[in-house]
């Protein structure tokens, strides 16, 4: 339990000192989160990294229950669109960095990546796929996750539309960002002569694809 409040008061903290640079971090720095209210950067922020499968509503109302200051659907709609995914990225590396790493596998990081499906609410037709034309069809987005196996943590992702989705340039973009040496596990689809080359230019990298015999 005290790890937990630790944890909870490390994120809160970080999303506190993010709040004093607001300008970073939003589209618009000159009227952006510039006014007090209630759904300040902190308290939009951390609605929705708490948000579950519920709708808008029903997420509002596990937060506020029925007090009248409870923001309203569309303000939190707005408030969520003037943030910058950039603010989710740097919050996910500085929460990374703030707790120490210590496991290794023979002196080398163990890492394993893999590729995932997301249901989103409609979006482009980057993201939509209809069955025919008297289905309402669905969205998806693509994740790419790198992980931590040893130390037990995500450190990196790459989220892309799924219709355009390429899993090698994913994982290229994502060890560019690893500064120590490593192994990296992935299924077959990270898989192609250009990832190798540019694993090769990172000589620590060891590079494994599961279900097969081969490793670089």
């Amino acid at each position: 339990q005290n790890y937990c409040n630790i944890v909870k008061n490390k994120l809160n903290t970080l999303i506190c000192s993010m709040e004093k640079n607001v300008s970073a971090f939003v589209a618009d720095p000159k009227q952006d989160f510039v006014r007090k209210s209630e759904l300040s950067f902190s308290k939009t922020m951390k609605f929705i990294l708490g948000m579950g499968s519920q709708t808008l509503g029903k997420e509002l109302i596990g937060v506020y229950g029925l007090e009248q200051k409870a923001a309203s659907v569309s303000a939190i709609v707005q408030h969520k669109a003037r943030i910058l995914p950039s603010a989710f990225q740097y919050l996910f590396h500085k929460f990374n960095e703030a707790f120490s790493q210590t496991s290794f596998f023979h002196g080398y990081r163990l890492y394993a990546v893999d590729g995932s499906d997301i249901p989103i609410i409609p979006d482009n037709y980057g993201t939509h796929y209809c069955a025919n034309n008297l289905s309402k069809g669905y969205n998806l987005m693509h994740l790419n996750a790198l992980y931590d196996l040893l130390n037990k943590r995500y450190v990196d992702a790459v989220l892309q539309n799924s219709r355009s989705a390429n899993e090698r340039s994913a994982l290229i973009s994502m060890i560019h960002n690893i500064k120590h040496d490593s192994i990296i596990i992935t299924d077959r689809g990270y898989e192609s002569y250009n990832t190798i080359a540019h694993l090769s230019v990172h000589s620590r990298l060891l590079f494994g694809i599961s279900c097969t015999k081969h490793c670089w």
